[in-house]
């Protein structure tokens, strides 16, 4: 059985394997959707996940306001405070 790179704590690959998704997919057109189905994996896993592309959100943030709102979403993900309101995108498309 393969382990994925994201629970084997293989940053690069899991950036490789975001990459590849992303690219095949187009800018446009990939959406996350993260759930809880009770696998404990996934308590490990969707965190880090949200981090990462909280991350990646920021450092490419269009303005200030909108760099400051990701932030403190982040913020609230690192502190571990589960009832975290959904971010939306202001971006146009």
């Amino acid at each position: 059985m393969e382990v994925s790179p994201l629970l084997a704590d293989d940053s690069e690959a899991s950036l490789r394997a975001a990459r590849e998704i992303h690219d095949q997919a187009g800018k446009d057109n990939l959406f996350v959707e993260l759930q809880d189905h009770g696998i404990p994996e996934q308590h490990r896993t969707n965190p880090l996940l949200v981090e990462r592309i909280l991350r990646n959100l920021v450092s490419s943030a269009k303005d200030d306001n909108e760099r400051t709102k990701l932030q403190r979403f982040l913020a609230m993900v690192e502190k571990g405070e589960t009832e975290t309101p959904v971010y939306t995108s202001t971006r146009k498309r």
